[in-house]
């Protein structure tokens, strides 16, 4: 099962996220409702404490659920109420805006089960979560900028498809980064242990 998620980020275009939910199940957090509404596209469910996002100005058929739990992200308790089912994850609107939030966020799913397919898909960026279970296979035009950013230390990164290829390569704080490499067609990551983001400057 596909799942979209809506943050309140730089929001998605009403296009991208009417293409998203053609596609997968929608679910809002708190302030990513005010895309779904400019996107005219209902989420399944919208969760958060409603800070960013007055519960009255949304539809009142639409199913929100309150959560004031502070010690917790809004995208962390969206995450806790997704279908256990759920194959595939795209995160709209969990990019830009302020860095803390950024960064939480990709902790948040850096951490997700490791078969799990995350992508978060800005409007001028995408970046793909990679694990051991989950490796990343992209069609990406020649050109492409790629670069590749462990979450913590990894090992046994290994590439095909860049123009400076990586072998059994581990990356990390300490241990050597993979900034601004080139793709010279479809690109492939693997790795053996940890978690990586690839990010690349062509959208999906």
């Amino acid at each position: 099962m596909k799942v979209a998620v809506v943050l309140n980020g730089d929001p998605p275009s009403p296009e991208r996220l009417r293409r998203a939910a053609a596609d997968a199940a929608v679910y809002a957090a708190d302030g990513g409702a005010k895309a779904c509404l400019a996107a005219s596209v209902r989420p399944v469910r919208v969760v958060g404490d409603f800070d960013s996002q007055e519960r009255s100005a949304l539809p009142e058929d639409w199913e929100c659920v309150v959560d004031a739990d502070q010690n917790f992200t809004d995208f962390e308790k969206v995450l806790r109420r997704l279908p256990r089912e759920m194959t595939s994850l795209t995160v709209l609107g969990g990019l830009g805006g302020r860095l803390d939030h950024t960064w939480s966020t990709l902790t948040a799913a850096a951490g997700l089960r490791d078969t799990l397919r995350v992508c978060f898909a800005g409007e001028r960026e995408t970046l793909w979560r990679v694990t051991p279970g989950c490796p990343l296979t992209v069609d990406l035009v020649p050109g492409a900028l790629v670069s590749l950013l462990p979450v913590g230390a990894v090992s046994g990164v290994c590439s095909r498809g860049l123009r400076w290829a990586l072998r059994d390569a581990d990356l990390g704080p300490g241990a050597g980064l993979a900034q601004s490499n080139v793709a010279d067609g479809p690109v492939e990551i693997t790795l053996r242990s940890g978690a990586l983001y690839v990010w690349s400057d062509r959208l999906m």
